[in-house]
C-alpha cells in the first residue's frame, strides 16, 4: 500500500474479492509488486498463438478507452492492443517505476500526445515510440473515434 498509494483496507478488499478497483489502481499495485495486471485475473492459456477477431479479449478502463488484446498470452514480454478512444477523450499516464517501452500507430483519427514537454499530433499512418518511465498525456483531438495500435513492454494488463 505504501508503494501504490491506495489505503491498506482498499488493497485488502481487492485481495478478498469484495472491492472494486479501477484499472489505474490495478496498474499501480501490479507495478509495485512487479507483476502484470493480468496476474490478478483467472486466465485460461489459449491453445493457439493466433488471436481470432471474434475471440479478442476486450478490456474497458475507466477513461472511456476500449482495449482489444491482440496478443494471445499475457505471459509474453510485450503486449499489443487495438484501442478505441471517443472524441475528446483524454488520458494521463503516470510514469511507471520500472523500465518499459511503448509504441503507438494511428489507424484512424487524430490524437495529441504530450511527452516530455513536447507536443506531437499524430494522424492515420503516423507512429511514435517513447519510454514508459516518463509521464505523458494523450487526447483524441478529432471529431471522430480514434483507433490506434499500442505495443508495450512489459505489458501492464
Amino acid at each position: 500500500a505504501k508503494k501504490t498509494g491506495p489505503p491498506l483496507n482498499f488493497i485488502s478488499q481487492v485481495d478478498r474479492g469484495v472491492g472494486n478497483s479501477a484499472l489505474t489502481s490495478l496498474i499501480a499495485i501490479s507495478d509495485a509488486l512487479g507483476v502484470a495486471v493480468g496476474h490478478f485475473f483467472d486466465q485460461a492459456e489459449p491453445s493457439e498463438d493466433v488471436v481470432r477477431a471474434a475471440h479478442r479479449k476486450r478490456l474497458i478502463d475507466t477513461r472511456n478507452v476500449t482495449h482489444f488484446l491482440l496478443t494471445s498470452r499475457l505471459a509474453r514480454r510485450f503486449a499489443m492492443y487495438h484501442t478505441v478512444h471517443e472524441p475528446g477523450n483524454e488520458v494521463t499516464h503516470e510514469p511507471l517505476q520500472h523500465e518499459g517501452e511503448e509504441a503507438v500507430y494511428a489507424l484512424k483519427g487524430t490524437f495529441e500526445l504530450m511527452h516530455q514537454d513536447k507536443r506531437y499530433v499524430l494522424i492515420k499512418g503516423n507512429s511514435i515510440y517513447f519510454s514508459r518511465r516518463d509521464s505523458r498525456n494523450s487526447k483524441n483531438i478529432g471529431r471522430r473515434i480514434l483507433e490506434c495500435i499500442w505495443v508495450e513492454s512489459p505489458h501492464s494488463f
